[in-house]
């Protein structure tokens, strides 16, 4: 007999549940470390708590409006109306098995889980193993991330793309040219684009840079790297662009040369709701930019400062500033402690995150909003910030060339030599 209506989508509730809470522990990393297993465990029971919390009552407080809109609008069959991704996507599954607000929230956890999967291997590949149990939670329990990637929202999808993309960009600098890397990277930035508008701009800004970085002492990354955007460009570059110029009003208006007005006109709009940033980005002038630039960046990775707390819920988000300023400052002291066979890779993971936060804080306007940005480029930050306040295993105790293939370990061997010369 078939299934009906509410009992398969009850089923496959019950199937992503499964699905979310057995993808961390398929990591050998994960099976073989009992202090990071027993963290990898209770976050995804608190997150599991949060989900369950989110479907009962109808939206948390806490978590942002349209978690819930796109819940209604999805459940509604309305997704595909919009254009929006994340939206066909969730209509289209809600269509298939029915509109379950839980599974919208199990498919975010597994999404999660996934991610889960990729920090964890970079913690592993940082030489960080003895502090992945801590750092995970740092990572996972912090409220923002907790909060936004356990229910119907985008985030905890970008988030997963987001670290796939440093992983794959750190795989290419350490094993050269090996089609997994090179899979990996492509399809997480074509995942992004689609995610969200601005991430569009990765294809053009990132890669490049990812690329030149990660070949810096391997020229036939170089050459991969060159040939490929040629290739790109002549061959797939004009209905590229006229793609995303159709579906991302981003690309759009820097294809009619009016990129800076749009940042600036989106900011204005922001800021005349609910904004509490006192400076936004002013692009009149290259002055004016060097001006304010800094005071926004300040705002958005920090705010609210402590003269910026008006009401419980800012005293929360004091709470997470505090939290980011710890780590930033584990991040400039990591610039020093970086170990050498390292440092060529916190770098390139240090200019990827700098890069996702700028992109963000361009057009962000109130902390509001921050909040749900700055959750992408997290898992970088504690990466980076793990790596000056607590320090990496040397190499001889980092696992690292044991988990490589043997061409790998290779490759790994004479790279460190070079260092060393």
């Amino acid at each position: 007999m078939a299934l009906q209506g509410a009992e398969l989508s009850n089923l496959a509730s019950l199937l992503a549940l499964m699905v979310a809470l057995a993808l961390p522990f398929f990591s050998a990393n994960v099976s073989k470390n009992p202090s990071l297993r027993r963290s990898v465990w209770f976050l995804l029971i608190i997150r599991q708590m949060v989900s369950v919390a989110q479907v009962h009552l109808n939206g948390l407080p806490t978590v942002d409006a349209d978690a819930i809109n796109f819940q209604e609008f999805c459940a509604g069959g309305y997704g595909n109306l919009s254009r929006e991704p994340y939206g066909v996507f969730l209509t289209t599954v809600y269509q298939l098995v029915g509109p379950s607000h839980l599974l919208g929230c199990e498919l975010s956890q597994i999404a999660f889980s996934l991610a889960l999967l990729a920090l964890i291997e970079l913690f592993y590949l940082f030489g960080l193993q003895k502090h992945a149990g801590k750092l995970i939670l740092v990572f996972g329990l912090l409220p923002s991330v907790l909060l936004n990637t356990s229910v119907t929202l985008r985030e905890p999808y970008q988030v997963m793309a987001f670290l796939f993309l440093a992983l794959g960009m750190v795989k290419l600098m350490r094993d050269g040219i090996v089609p997994f890397p090179i899979v990996l990277v492509l399809v997480s930035m074509v995942l992004l684009a689609l995610l969200h508008q601005g991430f569009a701009l990765l294809i053009f800004v990132l890669a490049p840079f990812g690329l030149m970085v990660a070949g810096s002492r391997r020229p036939e990354i170089l050459v991969l790297g060159f040939v490929c955007s040629s290739v790109l460009m002549l061959g797939l570059g004009g209905k590229l662009f006229a793609k995303l110029s159709q579906h991302s009003s981003v690309v759009s208006q820097l294809e009619k040369g009016k990129g800076l007005e749009y940042i600036d006109g989106y900011q204005e709009s922001v800021q005349r709701g609910r904004s509490d940033f006192s400076t936004f980005l002013d692009l009149s002038s290259p002055g004016a930019v060097l001006k304010t630039g800094p005071i926004v960046m300040v705002n958005y990775m920090f705010s609210p400062l402590p003269w910026q707390v008006r009401s419980a819920l800012d005293a929360y988000g004091f709470m997470e500033t505090l939290v980011r300023a710890t780590l930033f400052l584990g991040l400039l002291l990591g610039l020093r402690r970086i170990k050498s066979s390292h440092r060529g890779e916190y770098f390139l993971i240090l200019g990827m995150y700098v890069l996702v936060e700028v992109m963000w804080a361009s057009g962000t306007a109130n902390w509001g909003t921050a909040f749900r940005h700055r959750v992408v480029g997290y898992g970088l930050l504690v990466i980076l910030g793990g790596i000056g306040l607590l320090g990496q295993e040397t190499d001889e105790e980092s696992p690292g060339l044991r988990t490589l293939s043997p061409r790998a370990r290779i490759r790994e061997i004479r790279r460190r030599k070079r260092l060393e010369i």
